[in-house]
């Protein structure tokens, strides 16, 4: 089985090392933010090592709001890094439909 070697920061453990094209490379944070379509407000903001890739924590984030809020989420538009299979198979048991970015896509403006 082959080692794989996991980089820490001697004066920022918690944080994670990022490795992603067109990023710099280093320690980092991720900060996941849910905005909400009507108002344009932030509804949760929620920090992870910046080795956490942006689908991870998703799933739990969205239970929390529809939880917290209670509100009546019928649809969800997230960017392709968050096309995962999990994803996807998580929105349709909730019931709502989701919009997903495509990767590789030229942004228009």
């Amino acid at each position: 089985m082959e080692e794989k070697e996991i980089k820490k920061s001697k004066t920022d453990p918690e944080s994670g090392f990022l490795t992603r094209e067109g990023k710099p490379k280093g320690f980092f944070y991720h900060d996941h933010r849910s905005v909400d379509n009507r108002y344009n407000l932030i509804t949760d903001v929620h920090i992870t090592p910046g080795n956490v890739h942006d689908s991870i924590p998703y799933l739990n984030r969205l239970d929390y709001q529809l939880k917290r809020y209670a509100f009546p989420v019928q649809a969800v538009g997230i960017d392709a890094g968050y096309n995962t299979s999990a994803i996807c198979k998580g929105i349709i048991e909730r019931n709502i439909f989701g919009v997903i970015g495509q990767r590789g896509q030229k942004r228009l403006f």
